[in-house]
């Protein structure tokens, strides 16, 4: 197989490097990939224009209801870190849909959460990370590309896999840096933010699956956004959905 600048196989030494070789001073194979990937971006941005409408969910006290509009936004020196934002850098984390932004709150039944609309202050640049949704082509040959347009699509497939997957717990907040330097190098070379697609199926109470996109997208600058309005709102139903792995057993 050749081997091109840009393949599954090519992200996944990126991500051995910096989570065990190097973290703030890169060598030149991340450097080579990172701009490969800034190049192969100017395919996949999405200008999302002044007025957009998002939501945003927080976990609300049962006591006091409804959160406060300065508690809709991250507050600094929280020290906290995700997906896109390292240790200590806050960024404002929306969701295209109520529904979705609810599921991203991991919030137990009926318990309240408070759901804000917020409105772009300006005309934003975003990296969109959902532009390359994996299908059948990807599950053959996503990991082993036959030329390099496919193993440019699978690496951002891969990409989005990375910027959707949460860490199971905080003993495992390290596996959020490979996401977080791709987020940051775009930040640093003028993007206002990333799109990345959310892992809920979330729905309304009643309603049919939802046939689109849930994206997700953080906003670099935690004044590209501001909250207009709140509902409070409650996690009737969690659906979970499982079938077995074939050929995976044991006896005890």
């Amino acid at each position: 197989m050749s081997d091109f600048i840009l393949s599954p196989k090519s992200f996944s030494e990126f991500i051995e490097r910096v989570l065990n070789e190097e973290r703030h001073f890169w060598s030149e194979k991340t450097n080579v990939f990172l701009n490969a990937l800034l190049d192969s971006s100017k395919t996949r941005t999405q200008s999302i224009p002044q007025g957009a409408e998002y939501f945003r969910a927080r976990a609300s006290n049962a006591v006091s209801g409804i959160l406060t509009k300065e508690e809709m936004k991250p507050k600094k020196n929280l020290r906290s870190e995700g997906r896109i934002n390292p240790y200590n850098i806050n960024v404002l984390y929306l969701a295209s849909r109520k529904e979705t932004a609810i599921a991203e709150t991991r919030t137990a039944n009926r318990q309240p959460i408070t759901v804000a609309r917020f409105i772009t202050n300006r005309e934003l640049n975003l990296i969109d990370c959902t532009l390359d949704r994996p299908g059948w082509h990807h599950y053959y040959f996503g990991h082993n590309p036959k030329n390099a347009e496919d193993s440019e699509k699978s690496t951002w497939i891969e990409i989005g896999g990375a910027f959707s997957r949460p860490a199971e717990d905080e003993n495992q907040r390290h596996f959020y840096t490979p996401t977080q330097i791709i987020a940051e190098f775009f930040k640093h070379n003028g993007f206002d933010g990333i799109i990345y697609q959310s892992q809920f199926d979330a729905r309304l109470k009643g309603e049919e699956r939802y046939s689109g996109i849930s994206q997700n997208i953080a906003l670099f600058n935690l004044d590209d956004a501001d909250p207009i309005d709140a509902e409070l709102w409650q996690i009737n139903t969690k659906i979970i959905e499982a079938s077995p792995i074939k050929g995976v057993t044991t006896s005890y």
